[in-house]
């Protein structure tokens, strides 16, 4: 059996067959929704985050706060220390952390000398200064050197995927 249909009718099933990829298209091509209003106040609110982002480390690592430290990294975070092998994960990071700040009250203060900033990434490239005093022997080391430190945007938040450090000079003891 044969069905005849209309000129109309046939319309109706392009229309109808049509439907379904239109809304894909629209969907996908307007997933962003945000506003340029809003991209602005939230690019200028990354720019203010990344600007202070080395004091924020500075204050946690200089209070002892291993936890909170630890936070601003990311959960497969890799960490290349100058003299040392590599370190992959938070935490192995944060019992690393934990290790230096058992054995040493520390102080330290980055000074950030550049930073780039990609739609959800950053490169900051800073030097520093690390003062630090053994607790068993008294020793007081100065080190002063640079890192690069590469923040992802996960989950809207800001962490360091990887970074890497190196002194200027051997560690004066």
């Amino acid at each position: 059996m044969k069905v005849k249909t209309t000129p109309e009718a046939h319309h109706i099933i392009i229309l109808l067959l049509a439907l379904p990829l239109t809304l894909f298209f629209t969907i996908s091509c307007n997933k962003d929704k945000t506003s340029p209003a809003q991209k602005e106040k939230d690019t200028a609110a990354d720019q203010e985050y990344l600007k202070n982002a080395g004091a924020e480390w500075d204050s946690l690592f200089n209070s002892g706060n291993v936890t909170s430290l630890a936070a601003l990294y990311a959960e497969n975070v890799i960490s290349m220390p100058f003299n040392a092998p590599t370190i992959y994960g938070r935490q192995v990071l944060q019992a690393d952390f934990e290790n230096f700040l058992t054995n040493n009250t520390a102080e330290h203060k980055t000074d950030i000398d550049e930073i780039l900033i990609g739609e959800d990434w950053a490169i900051e490239r800073a030097h520093y200064l690390l003062t630090y005093t053994s607790k068993t022997s008294g020793n007081v080391t100065i080190e002063t050197g640079r890192h690069v430190v590469c923040r992802k945007k996960i989950d809207g938040r800001w962490q360091i995927a990887w970074e890497i450090w190196n002194t200027d000079k051997p560690p004066q003891q």
